[in-house]
């Protein structure tokens, strides 16, 4: 009865000796145990893969490259401007008070096309997919509509790590002298956005609201006029989609756009909101 034990504890010391020796192959953080987090090296490696998380291995970058090959498809352009033009009003007319419905129906969307993604690469048939996008955008919506303060915050937080991304090319090129600064920018500009879309919301969006919305407003009557076939030099052309003639009314593209239009309308409301004896309901209530 003694020779099992025996040998089951003999097999465990060359376990743990054959372990042992193949622990000097190993990297040397696995080796010394945790990594230092304080270590520039380790900080520097995070803000390198930061600065490429747009790289092909990113579902991020999966998503995005099939929305906007949809939003070009030829077939669904006055679809889309439709929907640039109706989200452009809401938002022109009274973007605070119809942001949380407008913020919700986004994200439902969103969630119903991500569920239609995954399901066509799981190889569905059509009824399981559109069962599978009602769900998802159904309980998205729940979620989001029950818990609008908590969506804003991760919100504030995309847009500001978004808007300090596209204007943080100066501060990744001294990440090599001083690792961790293109971490701590990116921080900053997480926080920022939150204070933004949550303290700060109303303020912000009656000042950002008739921007954007004049911006879907033009992009989507251009694309919808040039459609019904008029022509001039000044509308987008019959065959460019509404996403084309959006970034050529805007001038730039990718995040560099968030951050330098966000920022005179950040301006613009933190001088707002300095004395409410600037706004004219007030001087006429008065």
């Amino acid at each position: 009865m003694m020779r099992p034990a025996l040998a089951m504890a003999s097999l465990a010391v060359g376990a743990s000796a054959s372990i042992g020796s193949q622990a000097v192959g190993l990297p040397r953080g696995l080796q010394e145990g945790p990594p230092n987090l304080m270590d520039p090296q380790l900080l520097q490696d995070s803000c390198s893969r930061l600065a490429n998380f747009t790289s092909s291995a990113s579902p991020i970058l999966a998503y995005g490259k099939t929305v906007q090959g949809w939003l070009n498809e030829p077939s669904c352009q006055i679809f889309v401007a439709s929907a640039a033009l109706i989200a452009g009003l809401c938002l022109t007319w009274d973007g605070p008070q119809l942001w949380k419905a407008l913020f919700t129906l986004a994200l439902a969307c969103a969630a119903a096309f991500a569920a239609r993604f995954e399901a066509e690469a799981w190889h569905l048939q059509i009824f399981s997919i559109f069962t599978v996008m009602c769900q998802a955008a159904v309980i998205v919506g729940t979620a989001v509509y029950w818990g609008f303060e908590g969506s804003q915050v991760l919100l504030g937080s995309c847009c500001g790590f978004a808007g300090a991304y596209g204007m943080g090319a100066w501060v990744r090129s001294l990440d090599a002298t001083a690792p961790g600064l293109a971490m701590f920018w990116y921080i900053c500009g997480s926080v920022l956005g939150i204070q933004i879309f949550t303290a700060w919301r109303r303020g912000m969006l009656a000042c950002l609201a008739p921007v954007l919305g004049g911006l879907l407003v033009s992009s989507a009557v251009g694309t919808l006029i040039s459609r019904a076939g008029l022509r001039t030099p000044f509308l987008p052309k019959d065959t460019e989609s509404w996403l084309t003639a959006t970034e050529a009314l805007l001038g730039l593209d990718g995040t560099s756009s968030l951050a330098l239009f966000g920022l005179p309308v950040f301006v613009a409301a933190t001088v707002n909101g300095f004395d409410d004896a600037r706004r004219p309901l007030a001087v006429a209530g008065a």
